[in-house]
């Protein structure tokens, strides 16, 4: 009986929630990161300040949120969030198991960009003893 394509681990075409929805969670995931020191400036001016922080802060929110954007623009950095989908995708197929929520329920969070893409080839198999 042949596969569907949402069995097979090698399929790369993606669904519109995929693309529309789980892709720019990466996105923001990630750019959130990749934007920590303009965030760290933002929220530290935030700090102590209530209805002026919209003033006082203005220039760090701008500078956090251009970082953002250019993140959210970029097609290049939408593609390298795209493959670490496809990996962390791939790996469920093949092993019906979600990395991130299995290691959450062990006490581990592992975010999916650090997520290694599944080796293939000759991998040695522990022998049954």
């Amino acid at each position: 009986m042949p596969l569907k394509s949402s069995d097979d681990a090698q399929d790369r075409t993606l669904r519109h929630v995929e693309e529309d929805v789980l892709i720019p969670k990466i996105m923001r995931r990630r750019a959130a990161e990749l934007c920590q020191v303009q965030a760290k400036r933002f929220f530290d001016c935030c700090q102590g300040r209530t209805v002026s922080a919209a003033w006082a802060c203005r220039n760090e929110v701008n500078e956090m949120n251009n970082c953002l954007a250019r993140y959210y623009k970029d097609p290049a950095f939408f593609e390298e969030c795209k493959e670490i989908y496809l990996v962390e995708r791939a790996q469920f197929r093949e092993t019906g198991v979600n990395p991130n929520k299995a290691n959450r329920r062990r006490g581990k969070v592992t975010k999916s960009f650090d997520v290694e893409p599944p080796q293939q080839g000759n991998a040695e198999q522990p022998s049954p003893q």
